[in-house]
C-alpha cells in the first residue's frame, strides 16, 4: 500500500519565454506560482506520517524563498535580460531551457527528489500552477515508483 501526502507552495516569480516566440509572453511579466508537491512511501515514520508537512516547508519552501521567490527565471539563451537584471543587482535563477511552468515542474521535481527522497520516501509528482486555470504536471514513472 502507497500512503501520500500533498504539500501547496507559493510564490512569485518573473519570466519571458524566448527561442522566437510568438506570444505575448515573450514580453517581461510574472506569475503567483502555486506547486503541489506530492511524497509518497510504503511505510510511515514512526509518528505515522509521510513526511512531517514541516520538513517540506522547511526544506523545499525555503529553496523556492531563497531562489525564485521575487526573482525572475531566465533561459541561458536570454543573455540581454541576463545582462540587465545583473546589472541592477536583480535576483534571477538561470535554466538552460524556455522558463515555461512544464521546465519549472521538472526542475522542481528534481530538487525534491534530492532534498527529501530516501530509502522510504520519493516524490510522485509536482504540479506547477502558473495560473488559476493552467498547470503542468511531472510524475514519476509508475515502473519507478517504489525506490529500489
Amino acid at each position: 500500500m502507497i500512503t501520500q501526502v500533498v504539500k501547496q507552495i507559493r510564490w512569485s516569480m518573473g519570466h519571458r519565454l524566448v527561442k522566437e516566440y510568438p506570444g505575448k509572453c515573450k514580453n517581461l511579466h510574472g506569475h503567483e506560482y502555486l506547486a503541489e508537491i506530492k511524497i509518497a512511501t510504503q511505510k510511515l515514520d514512526r509518528f505515522d506520517f509521510v513526511v512531517d508537512f514541516k520538513d517540506i516547508k522547511d526544506k523545499i519552501k525555503n529553496w523556492i524563498d531563497d531562489n525564485w521567490d521575487h526573482g525572475c527565471m531566465v533561459s541561458a539563451k536570454d543573455t540581454d535580460l541576463m545582462d540587465w537584471l545583473d546589472s541592477n543587482n536583480q535576483k534571477m535563477f538561470v535554466i538552460d531551457d524556455n522558463s515555461t511552468a512544464e521546465n519549472i515542474a521538472r526542475y522542481l521535481f528534481e530538487i525534491v527528489d534530492e532534498t527529501l527522497a530516501d530509502e522510504r520516501l520519493w516524490c510522485s509528482s509536482i504540479k506547477v500552477w502558473e495560473t488559476p486555470d493552467s498547470y503542468a504536471e511531472v510524475q514519476r514513472n509508475a515502473n519507478k515508483m517504489l525506490p529500489e
